[in-house]
């Protein structure tokens, strides 16, 4: 007998994701959050313990991976590109063809998405995947 499993769409950790959690007084100048900034294999900085965090700041568009999630606590108020505060992520903007994306386990803000949120998500990655693997 034959046991066949469809798994449809399944997106594996590559094991090269990196990430970074911060804590104590927010520094813009901190050597650690430079080295993460600009190093793509960071797939999420966690800033959830660090304190003073300025409203104003965008990591995404210093981000060498243009895909990395930035965790800050549920009290800040933060509409930059790829911020999740708490479990609120008000603007996700993930590019298919520019670097890793990686959130480890899915977070809850994920998992409450409306199911046709989530699949036109999964569907555009698959067609843009298709696209990169069809050029190789």
């Amino acid at each position: 007998s034959v046991l066949t499993f469809d798994f449809a769409a399944v997106y594996f950790r590559l094991g090269n994701e990196k990430q970074f959690a911060f804590s104590g007084v927010y520094s813009e100048g901190d050597s650690n959050l430079m080295d993460c900034l600009e190093n793509p294999a960071y797939t999420s900085l966690n800033f959830t313990q660090a304190t003073d965090i300025p409203t104003t700041s965008n990591w995404a568009d210093l981000a060498a991976n243009p895909n990395c999630l930035y965790y800050v606590s549920s009290d800040l108020s933060m509409s930059a590109p790829n911020v999740v505060a708490g479990t609120n992520a008000q603007n996700i903007r993930l590019q298919a063809d520019q670097g890793d994306f990686y959130a480890p386990p899915m977070p809850y803000w994920l998992s409450r998405l409306p199911l046709n949120v989530l699949y036109r998500i999964i569907v555009w990655f698959r067609f843009r995947l298709n696209q990169i693997s069809q050029r190789d």
